[in-house]
């Protein structure tokens, strides 16, 4: 029950509650040494626990977070985020958009970006001031009904109901978070601003999963078989797996409104590099030494080759006769 989750133990009575909004997130450790056995037998680990990984919103460290800083986000807190304020306003991924593909983003600092990662969006999934700090976590506002007809890319799609707020398993997570990374969501904060139409276009082009939800919890649609089932074949995979309750029918996810594609904008068209205009005829050939003079060069080479040599050996022989006769 929703009592259970909020801070002070009470109902939500609606969207604008105070104890509407919730954030969670996760970690994973390991221990520090971990020993890999032979003939099969289990890996065996000693040491302290330490942090390797963190999740809340999702494809925060893909996307979200540079290159330069991923280790340091998995083995921090969300209390600690504030450090990476500066890696949000100013993100590394739209740069290179905008370099790669010539996407027009929006500048910088991008505050759409705080509001979505850090702090919640006003009206939305934002806590009250007096408790918020700016914290990468998961957010949902529990007192938002389910939409009776759900659109995968959420708030982005006009759907108050899903991604960023919660996360719900049909949710285009990539397709969303590429958008507004690109600026789809900077009009929500800047209403004056226009997104690049290509930007709307941005995905994997992967749009539904490959295999049904379950109507039982945990909901999410088995792996395939081949992946966990072994020789159990479809049987197993029908029976579950890691003692899961078997799935009965799924159930139909409500199709999505039409929505209007975006006009369709080619991205420029890179003309290869000219070929280089023929030699004339006549020009020098490049080189040390032309082709017909090699026997005459390779001579001389090796003359002074050979007379270094004789001038060597009559030097040492002098010596030799030198020594013995004193």
């Amino acid at each position: 029950p929703k009592t259970k989750l909020t801070a002070n133990g009470a109902a939500v009575s609606g969207p604008t509650a105070a104890n509407a909004v919730i954030g969670v997130y996760s970690t994973t450790s390991r221990q520090t040494t971990r020993v890999l056995q032979t003939g099969g037998k289990p890996s065996t680990g000693s040491g302290d626990f330490i942090q390797v990984s963190r999740l809340g919103s999702p494809l925060v460290n893909e996307v979200v977070v540079p290159t330069g800083a991923k280790d340091l986000f998995n083995n921090s807190k969300p209390a600690d985020d504030a450090q990476f304020l500066a890696k949000v306003t100013t993100p590394e991924f739209p740069m290179l958009l905008n370099k790669l593909y010539n996407i027009q983003v929006p500048p910088t600092p991008r505050d759409d970006l705080v509001a979505i990662f850090l702090t919640g969006i006003p009206g939305a999934t934002q806590p009250p001031t007096s408790t918020l700090k700016p914290s990468e976590q998961l957010r949902l506002n529990m007192g938002v009904p389910p939409s009776a007809q759900p659109n995968s890319l959420g708030v982005l799609g006009g759907d108050m109901a899903g991604f960023p707020n919660g996360r719900r398993l049909a949710d285009d997570i990539v397709d969303a978070s590429i958008k507004v990374m690109a600026g789809a969501a900077y009009p929500l904060f800047h209403p004056d601003f226009k997104p690049d139409p290509l930007a709307a276009q941005l995905g994997d082009g992967v749009d539904t999963n490959d295999v049904p939800f379950r109507n039982v919890f945990p909901y999410v649609g088995l792996a395939q078989c081949n992946t966990v089932c072994g020789e159990g074949g479809t049987g197993a995979r029908n029976a579950g797996y890691a003692g899961m309750a078997a799935p009965s029918q799924p159930t139909a996810v409500p199709p999505q409104p039409p929505v209007a594609p975006p006009p369709v904008v080619q991205p420029p068209v890179v003309q290869p590099p000219a070929a280089p205009p023929p030699a004339p005829v006549g020009m020098p050939r490049t080189g040390l030494v032309q082709s017909e003079n090699y026997g005459l060069v390779l001579g001389l080479v090796f003359m002074i080759i050979g007379l270094a040599l004789a001038g060597g050996y009559a030097a040492r022989r002098k010596s030799t006769v030198e020594v013995s006769d004193r």
